[in-house]
Order: C-alpha cells, then structure tokens, then sequence
C-alpha cells in the first residue's frame, strides 16, 4: 500500500498489514509494520483499486476506524457487502474515469489490464502527478 498526505490530509490506497497475505505471499523487499503504531494515523479516505487480497485484504482493513471513507473499484457488489459486514458506513464504488477529491489530493479511476477487474489511480495534488 501507499500512504499520501500534504499535513492537512492523509490518503491510504490498498492497505495491506499482515504478514503473509493471500495466506502464503510476502512483501520484497520484507517490510515491518507496528500495526498498533500504524492505526493510530489518522486517515481521510482509503483507496481500493481491485479485490485481489494484495490490494483488497479484509484481515487489514478490520483494523481501521468504520467512519473512514472508502472508496473501492469492484464490477462484484459483494465486496461492498465485505464491506458493510466489517461494519463500514461510508463506502464509495468508484467508476472509471471518475474523480474524487479529498482536501487536496484529486484520485481519478482510470481502465488497468481488466477492466471487469482492476483498475489504476491518478493521483494529483498541486502540480505533482502519480500514477499507481
């Protein structure tokens, strides 16, 4: 996952904390997170980009607070039941070529390899443009 954030807003895009994920997949190069330390930020809005479980990891998002905004890319509405049974409130589905801003960050869905299935983010704050 990638953490964006200016001092005045904080953006989490596929958070994944646990070690291994997908039940036998690690992180290169290996990373250590203090999920306690971790989940004491605050976020404004958490980005899913696909449900693939290195992007879409339940077991992670349990950790964070249910009012965060969530914005996710899925065509399978079960995710956002996932979603809801974790206890979320405030889950957005996201569409292509849709923008959402969040304080100064603009995150706009664009079309990856399968568009049934996954999708990229272009993130722009000021004059700085990242594509994940």
């Amino acid at each position: 996952g990638y953490i964006f954030e200016d001092g005045k807003t904080r953006l989490l895009f596929d958070p994944v904390l646990i070690e291994p994920f997908s039940g036998n997949c690690y992180s290169f190069p290996e990373t250590e997170i203090d999920i306690t330390e971790f989940c004491k930020l605050k976020f404004d809005a958490i980005f899913i980009s696909h449900i693939h479980e290195d992007h879409f990891c339940l077991e992670s998002l349990n950790y964070f607070d249910r009012d965060i905004p969530i914005y996710i890319f899925s065509v399978f509405v079960e995710a956002l039941e996932l979603l809801k049974e974790l206890g979320f409130r405030n889950i957005h589905l996201l569409e292509l070529s849709n923008d959402v801003r969040v304080g100064e960050f603009n995150v706009r869905t664009h079309r990856a390899l399968d568009e049934n299935i996954d999708s990229i983010f272009h993130i722009n704050w000021k004059q700085v443009n990242i594509l994940n």
